[in-house]
């Protein structure tokens, strides 16, 4: 295998950020940031934000992953399955009550077509309430005196994000110039490696949503095999940029130094709120393996970007 990577032409298409654009982010800011305004005087409605908790039962039988405590639930937004949420509507705080629903027939883990009762207790409703696109937006919502303060900032990220966008676009292009010269087919066994590390990766967010892999299941009505249909395209191309560099790193000799890994590891330790040395730990080969890969990659698609032809437009 040959890939030519030396000399390669891309266009740099710069993203302009625009008055309209800011204006359009600040609206849809302020859609997705409503206040919560604390009812007690009216019972649940749709579009209503309830916590609450709630138990499941099949046959008179509790099942696994069918209660909570003090749930937070955006009626309307159909995160349950359906009539769980319906059924919450007209109820009152306090009031004890009980929701018949039915399990989808694509139902996973024997739940299928399955009928069960939900008995729930509602301790909290919030009207959502979309404030106007002024000062007191800007201050309730983000802690900015001003909206002008907050068109700044948010002209600012746009910016940034414009940025990374363009130069985001110029490795893609030559990324995919270089993997259709490989011309390579990723073998059963890589895509078995990467199936399972895609879904460990799928675990793990979940996991930091203080959600399990079972509850998601349940609470969405998908299976396994949905999330590996879903993961499998993202997984492909993976191998195949791995390929690639894999084959620039061997031919020019370029491997991230270990004091690079190491302060690149440091710094998302910190982020994330981790010692370096838990980071590095035993049970975190996948990050640590993410770190350098991700380390690999920049090395690499910088230089490949200086070696390149790049039109700006």
């Amino acid at each position: 295998m040959e890939i030519q990577y030396k000399g390669l032409k891309a266009t740099r298409k710069h993203h302009i950020v625009t008055d309209e654009m800011v204006m359009e982010e600040l609206e849809q800011m302020r859609q997705n940031n409503p206040a919560n305004v604390s009812i007690k005087d009216r019972p649940a409605q749709m579009g209503d934000n309830v916590i609450l908790d709630f138990e499941g039962f099949i046959d008179g039988v509790a099942f696994e992953g069918g209660s909570a405590r003090k749930q937070s639930l955006d009626l309307g937004r159909g995160m349950f399955i359906p009539g769980f949420e319906e059924g919450i509507v007209g109820h009152s705080i306090g009031e004890p009550f009980d929701i018949q629903v039915t399990f989808p027939e694509h139902y996973a883990h024997g739940f299928a077509g399955k009928e069960a009762t939900f008995h729930c207790t509602i301790y909290q409703i919030h009207e959502k309430k979309i404030l106007p696109l002024g000062d007191e937006f800007a201050k309730g919502a983000f802690q900015y005196d001003t909206l002008e303060e907050l068109k700044e900032v948010v002209r600012s990220v746009l910016e940034r994000r414009a940025a990374e966008a363009t130069e985001a676009g110029v490795r893609q292009e030559l990324l995919q110039n270089m993997i259709e010269q490989a011309g390579y087919t990723p073998s059963e066994k890589e895509l078995t490696e990467g199936m399972k590390f895609g879904m460990r990766q799928f675990e793990k967010q979940l996991r930091m949503s203080n959600i399990t892999m079972d509850d998601y299941l349940h609470q969405t009505g998908r299976t396994i095999d949905d999330i590996e249909e879903q993961l499998r395209p993202g997984v492909e191309n993976g191998i195949l940029v791995r390929n690639v560099l894999r084959y620039i790193s061997v031919k020019e000799k370029i491997y991230p130094t270990p004091e690079e890994l190491e302060q690149e590891g440091r710094k998302i330790a910190k982020q994330i709120g981790r010692t370096y040395e838990e980071l590095m730990s035993d049970n975190q080969t996948d990050l640590a393996a993410e770190i350098a890969n991700n380390m690999l990659a920049k090395k690499i698609m910088d230089q490949v970007v200086a070696w390149s032809e790049i039109t700006e437009e």
